[in-house]
C-alpha cells in the first residue's frame, strides 16, 4: 500500500511514461495520440507546478497544508523548488505548444531555459556541497525534460511536420507553401485537405469529400 507521499511520485511517473508514449504514438498519426498527448503534458505540468515543491521535497498530499511539513525545510530551498517547478512546468507546455504548433511555443521553451539556467548553477552549488537527495532529484527532472525541451527549440516546426507526415509528400508541400504565404486562404484550405487526406482512413476521407461537394453545390445554388 503506497502512503500518501509516494502517490505524488507515482503519478509523476505514470504522466512521464504516458507523454513518451503520447508522443510516440503522435509521430505515427494513430487516432487519438494528440489527445493523449495533450492531456499528459498539461497534467504533467500541474505536478510540476504547483506541486514541485511539494514533490521534491517528498510531502505528501495529505500533508501540503499542514504546518508541520515546513518545519525541517528553509525558506531558500521551499523557494527554490518552487522556481525548479516552474521551470520544469513551463518546460511541459512549451513542448506541447510546439509539438501542436501553437504561436508562443518558442518564447515558453525559452523561458523554461532561462529559469533553468538561473536555478541551476545553485542546484549544482548545494548539491556538490552537501550531496543532498533533494537536488538530485531537481538535477534527473532537468537533466531529462530539460535536455529534450532545448532539442525540440532547436529544431523547426517543419522538421517536425516532415518527420511526422514523412508518408504524405502532398502535406508536406501544402504545408511549406501555406507558411510561406500565411495570408493565402486557398493554400490554408489546400493544406487542411491534405492534413485531412494524410489523417483519416480511406472511407472517412471519401465521406469527407462527398461533404465537401455538397457544400459547394449548396453554395453554388445560392
Amino acid at each position: 500500500q503506497l502512503n500518501n507521499e509516494h502517490i505524488m511520485i507515482k503519478l509523476e511517473k505514470i504522466l512521464g511514461i504516458l507523454s513518451v508514449l503520447g508522443l510516440i504514438i503522435h509521430f505515427t498519426l494513430l487516432p487519438f495520440s494528440n489527445i493523449l498527448l495533450a492531456l499528459s503534458l498539461t497534467l504533467l505540468s500541474f505536478v510540476y507546478y504547483p506541486f514541485g515543491f511539494a514533490l521534491f521535497n517528498r510531502i505528501g498530499f495529505l500533508k501540503l497544508f499542514k504546518k508541520s511539513s515546513y518545519n525541517r525545510l528553509s525558506a531558500i530551498r521551499i523557494l527554490g523548488a518552487i522556481v525548479a517547478g516552474l521551470s520544469l512546468s513551463t518546460f511541459c507546455l512549451g513542448i506541447l505548444f510546439k509539438l501542436f504548433d501553437y504561436k508562443g511555443g518558442n518564447n515558453i521553451l525559452i523561458i523554461g531555459l532561462v529559469s533553468s539556467l538561473i536555478i541551476l548553477p545553485f542546484v549544482l552549488f548545494k548539491f556538490f556541497k552537501t550531496k543532498q537527495a533533494f537536488y538530485t532529484r531537481i538535477m534527473i527532472r532537468f537533466a531529462i525534460i530539460g535536455s529534450f525541451g532545448l532539442l525540440i527549440l532547436c529544431l523547426s516546426t517543419l522538421t517536425f511536420t516532415k518527420i511526422r507526415f514523412h508518408h504524405h509528400p502532398e502535406y508536406i508541400k501544402a504545408y511549406e507553401s501555406y507558411i510561406a504565404h500565411p495570408d493565402s486562404l486557398e493554400l490554408q484550405k489546400k493544406m487542411y485537405f491534405e492534413y485531412k487526406r494524410a489523417t483519416m482512413t480511406t472511407e472517412e476521407f471519401d465521406d469527407y469529400q462527398r461533404v465537401l461537394k455538397l457544400i459547394d453545390k449548396k453554395i453554388n445554388r445560392d
